[in-house]
């Protein structure tokens, strides 16, 4: 998502929405507005989503209205949290989240070690896991909404193109159609690029993406190549070829770095 220093001051800034003042705007996307929002009477921050102005259409509102309704299913430590929805007095939908107080992973990962990225990409993966576990897909897993609070608590954020399995296969119950739209070239499956709606699987492929970009990060110092074998499996091109799920390369992932702690263990005893 693009940063809110980019964007210019817009009519929303000082607007009262229900029990709701918009303060500034934090990030905008593909679709939808996020703002830094305080409730009137408890004083909570609270991150308030709007559809974009030039954003509104059909397919835009089902999507916003099916993304405040995964949220409001999914209650995890580690998934941003539902608080609240409602329509604007111009009869525009938002929807009320908590705020997170953090920075993209990659941005945080910066001066980590490989054994605390790994660490914390494990925590990732497990809240994938999670996130399957309710028969939900993410679509959308990338460094901007993987985010890590100061206290090094990770969290899921922007469902605005996940989707609901249905009961009868693992693909999702809509239609492609925006999904190559608003996925992220640099993490997106094969198979989302090419205009499917996707599986678990893909987000497993997203999730390779991450690990091979923050393992990267530590090259030429301590990274092993099993850790690079783990993310090109995680990055087959055909499905079956990847972990057959999230919660199942989060545990090689924490193989791997059992094994980078025994190898700082040795290190230092030597």
């Amino acid at each position: 998502m693009k940063t809110a220093r980019k964007m210019p001051r817009e009519r929303n800034l000082g607007r009262w929405i229900d029990n709701y003042k918009v303060e500034r705007l934090v990030a905008c996307g593909g679709m939808g507005r996020v703002y830094l929002a305080k409730h009137r009477n408890s004083g909570q921050r609270v991150a308030l989503k709007m559809i974009a102005p030039d954003g509104v259409t059909l397919d835009n509102l089902r999507r916003f209205d099916e993304e405040w309704r995964i949220l409001s299913q999914i209650r995890h430590p580690r998934v941003v949290r539902f608080l609240d929805e409602g329509t604007t007095d111009d009869a525009m939908p938002y929807f009320v989240m908590e705020y997170i107080d953090g920075e993209p992973i990659d941005r945080y990962c910066r001066n980590l070690s490989l054994f605390q990225r790994l660490a914390l990409i494990r925590s990732v993966c497990e809240t994938v896991s999670y996130v399957h576990q309710q028969n939900v897909i993410h679509r959308d897993l990338k460094p901007e909404n993987i985010l890590v609070t100061t206290n090094g608590d990770v969290k899921l954020v922007d469902f605005g193109i996940a989707k609901h399995l249905s009961a009868r296969s693992e693909r999702a119950t809509d239609t492609p159609c925006a999904t190559p739209e608003y996925a992220t070239p640099k993490y997106a499956s094969p198979e989302q690029l090419a205009g499917e709606v996707g599986t678990p699987a893909s987000d497993v492929y997203s999730l390779g993406a991450l690990l091979c970009e923050l393992a990267d990060g530590c090259r030429g110092s301590d990274i092993r190549q099993d850790v690079e074998a783990v993310a090109a499996k995680a990055l087959s091109v055909q499905p079956q070829h990847r972990y057959a799920s999230a919660q199942e390369l989060a545990n090689e992932i924490g193989s791997q770095n059992r094994r980078v702690s025994d190898d700082v263990l040795r290190l230092a005893a030597e």
